[in-house]
């Protein structure tokens, strides 16, 4: 995608990741299962996948529990479905792992992506997946930045912006968002919403164990989101 110009580019994608989701049995009006799932991230995963090496710079953590070696293969588990041409355009990263943080982690932007030192491993690597949502979108291709712009905007027609309960001072629009949080504001966004937390909050449910997965895919409009989503690995 992307050589026809950016609708046609969006519309391209979006058509080839609904081709995926069918082809894993996961499709309108069905029940969506574990192995619907598995099928899925087997379609996902990449042969041209990035050496871990070109995407990550380094990591730095005195944590016993997020140690180097963890980190390192979530973020081999996340980049093994990122085609090689996007992973080019990204940033190579540099992780650490803080204490003191308010949130469970932060992107900063440029790959400089932190994580708590107090979370366990299954919520350091669902963050971790969050986080990375969020390095893949910032600097990703012109068309996949607009379609998720498009889709906030149609998703969320009519709103007002709101505080979003149990995000401290976050505002944004709730819709009808699997998490509330997908509907987040930035301060800098509110005359235009980009729509930054469509892609990390339904990355980040990839890191999900495959039934729970299910779960939400069994949902049209998370399934629609989550397509359009996943729709810059193609």
């Amino acid at each position: 995608p992307g050589e026809t110009g950016p609708f046609s580019a969006e519309l391209t994608a979006r058509a080839l990741m609904r081709e995926m989701f069918a082809a894993a049995g996961i499709r309108e009006g069905q029940q969506v299962t574990a192995e619907n799932v598995e099928a899925l991230r087997v379609a996902l995963c990449r042969s041209d996948a990035p050496a871990i090496g070109d995407v990550l710079k380094g990591i730095t953590t005195s944590s016993n529990v997020l140690t180097s070696a963890f980190i390192g293969d979530v973020v081999k588990e996340f980049t093994s479905i990122v085609p090689q041409k996007l992973a080019s355009q990204l940033p190579q990263l540099a992780i650490s792992v803080e204490s003191g943080m308010k949130a469970y982690g932060v992107y900063k932007g440029a790959g400089i992506l932190c994580v708590a030192d107090d979370l366990d491993v299954d919520q350091a690597r669902q963050t971790l997946f969050h986080e990375l949502g969020h390095w893949v979108h910032r600097d990703a291709p012109e068309w996949y930045r607009a379609s998720i712009r498009s889709h906030f905007n149609e998703r969320t027609r009519g709103e007002e912006i709101a505080p979003l309960f149990g995000f401290g001072d976050s505002v944004g629009k709730q819709d009808n968002w699997s998490s509330v949080y997908t509907g987040r504001v930035y301060p800098l966004e509110m005359k235009n919403p980009t729509g930054s937390e469509i892609p990390s909050t339904h990355f980040e449910k990839l890191a999900l164990p495959d039934a729970e997965v299910a779960k939400y895919l069994s949902d049209s409009d998370f399934r629609e989101t989550m397509e359009i989503s996943l729709s810059v690995l193609v």
